[in-house]
């Protein structure tokens, strides 16, 4: 019960407004409000003081967080490409008309529109079947990720307009697939306190991605005369975020395994002693 709720049913003068109550019955509601109270300092600080927590940069150099905003920045590059640079790029190369730009391009947003709600059912249902959260989430990343490099990368060698929106649609369901996964992984690793701070660097990490990929793109179109090498840049960008959220997964599953390891064995020597 809320300590809302119980100064309602007290009163104004912190006296029982409704009959019938005895002693059991005050005692019950004074745990309640006991109970409230820690629960509401517990979410708060989630079960310590944030003055007693490691700083801000204890949890960003955790291989996890640093790699999954390298993973992040992968997904920003292929998405900032896409917006800056597909509709250049089918007008050019592929020759569409101008009037059917905007259809071919309004199409692989209902891919990505799909994708998002699609990760969310699939991840969720993933975690209640198999337990473990951040290892389904950082997968979902991984698995994910690469695909949409190697589908990207292949854009180039599509033989006609079609094929292309239709591989970019796939693409961006696959990149929203995973759009709340990189935020979850990191609520994984960081307490509550110190999460919006370490999300934000995250955010910021990816969020370069929103002015080198533009840049760095129409550089490498103006100077190699290459579309294949400016999607080529991007796919090895992605993949290499992902391989190394991959590796950085297996490290913490690793520590975690001996952790547990040291565990059981010292719960067995104080048994036999």
């Amino acid at each position: 019960m809320k300590p809302g709720e119980l100064r309602e049913i007290r009163g104004p003068e912190g006296e029982a407004v409704t009959t019938g109550k005895t002693p059991d019955t005050e005692d019950h509601i004074q745990e309640d409000e006991d109970t409230a109270g820690e629960g509401t300092a517990g979410d708060k600080a989630g079960g310590t003081e944030p003055s007693a927590l490691p700083g801000v940069w204890h949890y960003v150099a955790r291989p996890v967080i640093w790699a999954t905003a390298l993973a992040y920045f992968g997904y920003a590059w292929i998405l900032n490409v896409f917006l800056t640079w597909f509709p250049t790029y089918m007008v050019s190369e592929r020759g569409i008309d101008l009037d059917h730009l905007a259809v071919a391009g309004a199409i692989p947003w209902i891919g990505g529109c799909i994708g998002m709600i699609a990760g969310g059912i699939a991840t969720d249902w993933l975690v209640r079947r198999l337990g473990a959260a951040a290892t389904v989430r950082r997968w979902t990343i991984v698995i994910c990720l690469i695909l949409s490099a190697a589908l990207f990368g292949g854009i180039a060698f599509v033989g006609s307009a079609v094929e292309a929106v239709a591989l970019m649609t796939v693409i961006i369901f696959l990149l929203y697939f995973t759009g709340a996964q990189y935020w979850t992984v990191a609520a994984e690793e960081v307490p509550g306190p110190r999460y919006g701070t370490v999300a934000g660097v995250v955010q910021f990490i990816a969020g370069c991605a929103g002015f080198l990929a533009p840049l760095i793109t129409g550089a490498v179109v103006d100077h190699a005369h290459s579309w294949t090498t400016a999607f080529t840049t991007a796919v090895v960008i992605a993949i290499t975020g992902a391989l190394l959220l991959a590796m950085a997964g297996r490290g913490r599953t690793a520590r975690g395994r001996t952790a547990r390891g040291r565990t059981a064995r010292g719960s067995a020597g104080a048994g036999r002693s």
